[in-house]
């Protein structure tokens, strides 16, 4: 899998576009996440980074993916974890582990993400180990 750098210009992007096809107005957005108008303006703008949790409120607020705004690959948070894991693995001189997953329970794992509150939790759980193993530098 290749590695996944995250660009806030990107993630800006992707989220204003995402804001447009929801049909909701920058001023109203903002106020749904509990930011100024000017902050989430700085953020689509990708000159400001948003939380953890103010992404995941907004990908609800917006029917849109987490993966989507985050620009992974749609519905492979556990391969994306499995490449982290490796990749941290291999960063502190410890042989990967390469971990085989069944494509069924992969496949079910991914299906429950989307649908469940508890692993909605799970997910920022990977994303914000993501976010400091990974997206730093």
């Amino acid at each position: 899998m290749e590695n996944v750098v995250f660009s806030p210009k990107k993630f800006g992007h992707r989220l204003k576009k995402a804001r447009e096809k929801a049909d909701v107005l920058q001023t109203e957005f903002a106020e749904k996440l509990g930011l100024s108008a000017r902050t989430l303006l700085e953020i689509e703008a990708g000159r400001t980074e948003m939380s953890v949790s103010k992404i995941f409120t907004a990908a609800k607020e917006l029917k849109a993916s987490v993966d989507y705004l985050l620009g992974l690959p749609e519905g492979n948070i556990v391969n994306s974890f499995n490449s982290i894991q490796q990749e941290a693995n291999a960063q502190q001189g410890i042989n990967p582990v390469h971990i085989a997953i069944d494509r069924e329970w992969a496949a079910e794992m991914n299906k429950r993400f989307a649908f469940y509150e508890d692993q909605i939790r799970e997910k920022d759980r990977l994303l914000t180990y993501y976010i400091s193993t990974t997206l730093r530098g």
